[in-house]
């Protein structure tokens, strides 16, 4: 008869390393899951019958956090784990044993008694796979409740199976990863792709690589779902103090040709920002009205993204009523009530939402102050995958509300002043006004502001064009290495590349090739220039590369930048993401037929894969 202890569940046994692969059973491990929602302290608690452990005083697992005691702490295989602690007396039975968890009073607070037979999964024992909880809050004591990890090694410190049908992302090389890099002029060994590859020596540094003069930022890049730009230094033949009477939209490519028609006298200042670009000044009293809407669906994300200066101090209302002074505006198309402008409120920037249905009234306002000297980038964002409405300034994501989901179709825009109010207006100066009909991606969004910094000579907190780290310009070819550590499934996940690039690069995951921009095909060498010499750098985002060289353990991304002929200038920054789809605990793969020999084949075989 079996009988069943009870245990204060607080913090439980999650996961068992007890034979791992090799002769040496150094790699065991044990890992402990906080169940509770708050910080558990583990002083004094201890290991039993099995191995033996006591844990220090200040042992804190946090809410829904994971510890590992380890038969060896410096296990490599646990160096992403978190909190590791160890050694522990004795070692895991191959055989199945018990394990107690008790509390500094010797209270029993969590059992496993394994086995490696009858109704506990075998694989366990000896194949590198581990034994895991199917999940952190059921029952040790109950065998039904483990089965073996689906990845050799284990999970060691995550989750060990995602809910069913979520997603793991995992953050591969983050936009702040420091790289090494070799910029000597000299061709590195060919195994520099390699993670085995020795790279002590090279330099460090982080992203954005350039030469002097790489990746000059201005011009716009990111055209994708630009619906209408209205632009100072597109105003041709303008001059000096001008009065404007109208303003061309120059995003054609949605199919939709208009200019905005001026109301009053706004002005055209041909050497307003710090770069010397021009922009179009408002007194107050002056407007331009566009007679076409941008086109944006009612469910549809939004970009409308702005280079202003306010000269004096502006005219304030509330986030609730039409008072005030706007930026911008919509010109009545009896459409509904839909709102997606920014006005000033208590010397700040505002959003001010609204949709067709006349809900939802409000939105969220900036923590910077409107400057009344220097240029702005003021963007407001409709984030449909955030479930939220943002308003930005100079690269900083300043607040933001949550979106309904309800239809909100943006009418024509009125530049400059309130639809109606004729003392509604904005006193300054605007460059450039962009209208995305879609969120963008986070890294197009940043382009575009890195973009308007650039072009317009001012510093914000866009990743602008200037490089964080120099790179040497008589390299020619430049190379550089980021390795990372995956504890994930490869099988299972799939890889995204973001990257800005000037003037050609070849990107190899642990020594395979997965990507290759402005570079002609074949073998590469040290001498290989890129096709053409970019003034831009070319971006991807979002790019889905191939996952079949990745690894669960140490991987690195190496990268080699190449510039076009007769050019130095260069530029490189990139960051690489995961997603993995979450294994079934509940379906187990077994046995398969991997190959078969022929018939007639003088030796016959068959090969079976577990």
């Amino acid at each position: 008869m079996m009988v069943q202890v009870a245990a204060d569940s607080v913090v439980v046994f999650n996961e068992l390393h007890y034979n791992p692969e090799g002769s040496t059973e150094d790699g065991e491990w044990i890992e402990l899951y906080n169940q509770m929602g708050i910080n558990v302290d583990l002083s004094g608690w201890r290991l039993d019958n099995g191995v033996e452990y006591t844990f220090p005083r200040r042992t804190i697992v946090p809410p829904g956090g994971y510890l590992i005691v380890a038969k060896d702490p410096a296990n490599p295989a646990l160096a992403e784990a978190g909190m590791v602690f160890g050694p522990y007396e004795g070692f895991l039975s191959n055989g199945g044993e018990r394990v107690d968890l008790l509390s500094g009073a010797d209270r029993l607070m969590d059992r496993v008694d394994y086995d490696d037979a009858g109704e506990w999964p075998v694989a366990a024992d000896g194949s590198g796979v581990t034994l895991a909880k199917r999940a952190g809050g059921l029952a040790s004591g109950k065998s039904a409740n483990w089965v073996a990890s689906t990845q050799t090694g284990g999970t060691p410190g995550v989750v060990n199976f995602g809910e069913r049908g979520a997603l793991t992302r995992h953050e591969l090389v983050p936009e702040s990863a420091t790289w090494t890099f070799e910029d000597s002029g000299v061709a590195p060994p060919a195994t520099w792709t390699q993670v085995e590859f020795n790279d002590v020596g090279w330099s460090e540094g982080e992203p954005l690589f350039g030469t002097a003069g790489g990746g000059g930022g201005e011009s716009l890049t990111v055209t994708r779902d630009l619906v209408q730009r209205f632009r100072a230094d597109d105003l041709a033949g303008a001059t000096q103090g001008q009065t404007l009477a109208d303003w061309p939209d120059t995003a054609t490519t949605d199919g939709a040709a208009q200019s905005a028609t001026a109301g009053g006298n706004p002005t055209f200042q041909a050497d307003a920002t710090p770069s010397g670009r021009a922009a179009v000044r408002f007194d107050g009293n002056d407007e331009f009205r566009a007679s076409l809407p941008p086109g944006i669906g009612a469910t549809s994300g939004f970009v409308y993204i702005a280079v202003v200066r306010a000269t004096e101090t502006q005219v304030n209302g509330g986030i609730a009523d039409g008072d005030g002074a706007y930026l911008w505006d919509r010109n009545l198309s009896g459409l509904g009530h839909p709102l997606a402008s920014v006005k000033f409120q208590n010397g700040k920037f505002a959003f001010q939402k609204r949709h067709d249905d006349g809900s939802g009234l409000g939105g969220p306002a900036s923590v910077t102050p409107v400057s009344a000297t220097e240029f702005q980038i003021v963007a407001i964002r409709r984030k449909v995958s955030s479930g939220r409405f943002e308003i930005w300034v100079d690269g900083r994501l300043e607040s933001a509300v949550l979106d309904s989901g309800g239809a909100l179709t943006p009418d024509p825009i009125v530049i400059g002043r309130h639809a109606t109010n004729v003392n509604g207006g904005f006193v300054g100066d605007i460059a450039e006004l962009l209208i995305y009909g879609g969120e963008l991606t986070d890294a197009e969004f940043e382009e575009v502001g890195s973009y308007l910094e650039v072009r317009y000579g001012l510093e914000t907190d866009f990743p602008g064009s200037t490089a964080n780290t120099p790179i040497s310009a008589a390299a020619g070819t430049t190379y550089f290495r980021q390795e990372f550590a995956f504890h994930g499934n490869p099988a299972r996940t799939s890889l995204r590349l973001d990257s800005a690039v000037a003037d050609g690069a070849v990107f190899y995951l642990n020594g395979s090739e997965i990507h290759r921009v402005n570079l002609p095909d074949g073998p590469m060498a040290h001498a290989t220039a890129a096709l053409s010499d970019l003034a831009e750098p070319s971006v991807s985002s979002g790019l889905v590369v191939s996952s079949d060289a990745l690894r669960s353990g140490s991987n690195v991304l190496a990268v080699s930048l190449h510039t076009a002929a007769d050019d130095t200038s260069a530029s490189f920054a990139a960051t690489l993401e995961g997603t993995e789809t979450p294994s079934d605990p509940a379906v187990r793969t077994g046995l398969v037929l991997n190959e078969v020999a022929g018939a007639g084949d003088a030796v016959f075989f068959v090969e079976i894969g577990n």
